[in-house]
């Protein structure tokens, strides 16, 4: 349960009105299907969660649980850092080719920070499939209701608030995980 919760809650917070979620609405209102822009969108969350758990998997046997704990910690100050970046709203239209809309998923989720997130989150539990239902169940949960929004909808400021209260959530999160590894707390 560790994993899953960690993973749903991070991943929720880093996720929050962030360029997944900004991507799947441009990809929308461009004209793409929603079922190509999702499908697409699930096909990048697989690879990236099949090469983060191989990746977690080979680090943590030889990371003690200091070590793993400050990983974890400096993932989420990454992934809180991330929220504090502005976005741009992404062009795209309804010729985009499927190559063009995996490359776009692909940089929106990876400078998300959920990918080093889950990384972090399988190397600390060592639970590959808990972290990766979690991640996908955050990513999708935000962004699956932003690519069926209608398409006259423009982000509200709200979502910038929200950034940035989810950014300093995550920052203290990872401060506070990294202090406990340093044996600071």
């Amino acid at each position: 349960m560790d994993a899953l919760l960690t993973a749903l809650v991070a991943c929720l917070l880093c996720e929050v009105g962030a360029r997944t979620q900004i991507n799947a609405h441009a990809l929308a209102k461009g004209g793409v299907s929603e079922g190509l822009s999702l499908g697409a969108l699930g096909l990048i969350l697989a690879i990236s969660l099949i090469i983060a758990a191989i990746g977690g998997l080979l680090v943590r046997p030889v990371m003690n649980p200091e070590a793993q704990t400050l990983l974890l910690g400096l993932a989420l100050i990454f992934a809180g850092g991330g929220q504090l970046l502005r976005l741009k709203t992404p062009s795209t239209d309804a010729e985009a080719s499927l190559a063009k809309i995996l490359a776009s998923y692909l940089m929106a989720h990876f400078r998300d920070g959920t990918p080093f997130l889950a990384f972090a989150i399988v190397a600390k539990t060592g639970q590959p499939i808990l972290t990766a239902i979690g991640t996908v169940a955050a990513v999708f949960a935000v962004a699956g209701p932003a690519a069926l929004l209608p398409k006259e909808w423009e982000r509200p400021a709200l979502f910038s608030r929200l950034r940035r209260i989810a950014a300093a959530m995550l920052i203290l999160a990872g401060i506070w995980n990294a202090l406990v590894a340093l044996r600071l707390i």
